[in-house]
């Protein structure tokens, strides 16, 4: 654990006066972040780099592309790396006070595909950063669903905050989930359980026969839209680290949102946006109204919910889509 000395704590408050009334350095350089997908997050990422998160664990299959420079914050210098190892190049040029030897330097770890790690494997980094007296942040940011939905397994069984984000169609509008144990909160799949219906109905053969994923979400739109909704994350996950903090604002609206069990968040980026034919952003009204909108919505938990309902059973093998293809405890019949 990180402990500042009263006079660095002091110089860095008022080196960063612009910033230091919305964080509290000490709780941010002992802060983890465990980030799967840094494509269009990666602008994010290093925001939060800047404001002294200084430890991530970054996993994502792909490779920077000419075609990211158009939808992604890459370079044609990152042309060639995995994306991964593209973010860490941009975090340490943008790291919080960079050789101050009164502050921890930037660690960042990359992997390739998340759905390879096991459950061991991402217990043991979890404990390891708890131990050492680190709170652990999951952001899951992938357009791939087997991936998103590992996220409500490590929520359910780590006790750790996860923050799902994801892109609607042509980038019109967005949302966030996320979900921290002892709130009684619905989880991921209670929100989306849709998703993982079309999903294993559509998709689930294919991925275990190995096929590439095409058609089974890929996001598109401006770049831009992810710019905007990862702001709004941005602030959630600030207020997560400050939730015990009385005094800061982010805190105050995080506790807030547990309290409502708002944890279920969509933006409107384009007043036309309809979620099939279902306008589900008018109760926002006004005279004359044009507005990117959001709502923090109330969701209810399920009873049948494979993954938290009380037919669970603790084992998630419905959302386990890192078996190997051809396990027959994961197949059409049993989904």
């Amino acid at each position: 654990m990180c402990a500042l000395d009263p006079a660095v704590f002091d110089e860095i408050n008022e080196r960063y006066i612009r910033v230091s009334g919305n964080v509290d350095f000490t709780k941010m350089l002992n802060t983890t972040m465990l980030v799967i997908g840094t494509g269009a997050s990666g602008t994010m990422i290093e925001y939060l780099a800047r404001l002294a998160i200084k430890k991530y664990y970054l996993y994502d299959l792909d490779i920077v592309e000419k075609k990211n420079i158009a939808a992604q914050n890459f370079t044609y210098e990152d042309i060639g790396l995995p994306k991964t190892e593209a973010l860490k190049r941009r975090l340490e040029q943008c790291e919080f006070e960079k050789g101050n030897p009164a502050i921890p330097a930037l660690s960042v770890t990359t992997g390739g595909d998340f759905l390879a790690v096991t459950d061991e494997e991402v217990g043991a980094l979890i404990e390891a950063e708890k131990a050492a007296g680190r709170r652990v942040i999951v952001i899951m940011a992938s357009d791939f669903h087997p991936v998103q939905a590992r996220g409500s397994r490590i929520a359910l069984r780590f006790d750790v905050p996860v923050f799902w984000v994801g892109i609607y169609r042509q980038g019109m509008a967005g949302e966030i989930v996320f979900f921290e144990n002892g709130h009684d909160l619905p989880c991921y799949r209670c929100i989306t359980n849709e998703r993982y219906e079309h999903w294993n109905k559509h998709h689930l053969s294919g991925h275990l026969a190995g096929l590439p994923k095409k058609g089974a979400g890929r996001s598109a739109g401006l770049p831009m839209a992810a710019a905007f909704i990862d702001s709004i994350l941005s602030h959630l996950i600030i207020g997560a680290i400050h939730k015990d903090d009385p005094g800061n604002p982010h805190g105050a609206l995080y506790r807030r949102l547990l309290a409502e069990k708002r944890n279920f968040i969509q933006t409107q980026l384009d007043p036309t946006y309809r979620l099939g034919d279902e306008d589900i952003f008018a109760q926002i009204q006004g005279k004359d109204v044009v507005t990117f909108n959001t709502i923090f919505q109330q969701e209810g938990a399920r009873h049948t919910c494979p993954d938290c309902g009380a037919t669970a059973g603790g084992g998630w093998a419905e959302t386990d889509y890192t078996r190997e293809p051809g396990v027959p405890a994961l197949t059409d019949a049993v989904l």
